[in-house]
């Protein structure tokens, strides 16, 4: 990012030193020139290089000293005047017309500088607004890939358990109050759950579903009597993309940590080698219990 900044300290001294040569200098061929050159409109240039580099006061400063030395090069030139004060005269006009210039053109700088500043910070504003943006467009995106994948397992998970000789077995808390969340969203993680323990038990076995109140959460406990895991598979469980299954896209279980997380809730599991898994989930009560 680029920030507009200030001349620093030493950039304005040197400013205006540079206008109080180039003053000297406009003095000495004023004074050997005389009247044959016409130069004293050149005198806005160490005058406007202070003031547009050094600021007001140093506008002013050389304004001074180029007045002065206009009116040592007049008089030093024996110009002859109607009255002695017109020369006197003239130099004031001269430093009235540097004060009105040097005001004016500092006045600019200054409108310039805030304008470059605002521009700056809008700049930098709508730049962390299109980053934010995008990072909400890859999240959403990334969320909707995820959602996809979860429908598929629940579309998966409905086929009978029966064909594949699996005992449901219930314990479900009736008074359990509801939780706070999107019904559509952890039925579709549940549904993956209930997928993988019936995979985990190829031979058949026992599926176990219960829920009860753990102050204000509810836990929900999906068990299976199946093959368990080992510590390698344990580990990466919610990593993406791992799988041990041929066909499986190691995605299933990311979605439904993803899922339980935006829902304020966890996930865990416990697994057994040759026993079993029992996967947890704790959601927010909708109405603490």
């Amino acid at each position: 990012m680029n920030t507009v900044t200030e001349p620093s300290a030493q950039s304005k001294c040197l400013a205006t030193l540079a206008a109080v040569v180039l003053t000297i200098g406009l003095g000495f061929i004023d004074y050997i020139t005389g009247r044959e050159w016409a130069i004293s409109a050149f005198y806005l240039l160490p005058t406007c290089l202070a003031a547009w580099l050094a600021g007001r006061w140093a506008g002013f400063a050389v304004g001074a000293l180029c007045t002065s030395a206009w009116f040592v090069a007049d008089m030093l030139s024996g110009a002859a005047y109607q009255h002695p004060l017109i020369p006197v005269w003239n130099a004031l006009m001269l430093f009235a017309f540097f004060i009105v210039v040097v005001w004016l053109l500092t006045a600019f700088r200054r409108s310039h500088y805030h304008l470059e500043q605002m521009v700056e910070r809008r700049t930098t504003a709508l730049r962390a607004e299109i980053d934010k943006r995008k990072r909400l467009e890859q999240a959403k995106l990334q969320a909707e890939r995820l959602a996809i994948v979860g429908s598929m397992a629940a579309q998966v998970a409905h086929a009978l358990l029966d064909q594949k000789h699996v005992e449901l077995r219930k314990n479900l808390n009736p008074e359990l109050p509801a939780v706070q969340g999107d019904p559509d969203q952890i039925w579709e993680v549940v549904l993956n759950l209930i997928r993988n323990a019936v995979d985990a038990m190829p031979g058949g076995g026992n599926l176990t579903v219960s829920t009860q109140a753990d102050g204000a959460k509810a836990l929900l406990s999906i068990s299976d009597s199946g093959r368990g895991m080992t510590e390698e598979e344990a580990r990466n469980l919610f990593v993406p993309f791992f799988t041990t299954k041929s066909d499986g896209t190691g995605l299933g279980l990311a979605y439904a940590q993803q899922v339980i997380s935006e829902h304020g809730g966890r996930i865990d599991c416990a697994t057994v080698r040759g026993k079993g898994s029992t996967f947890s989930i704790q959601l927010p009560l909708a109405v603490a219990a």
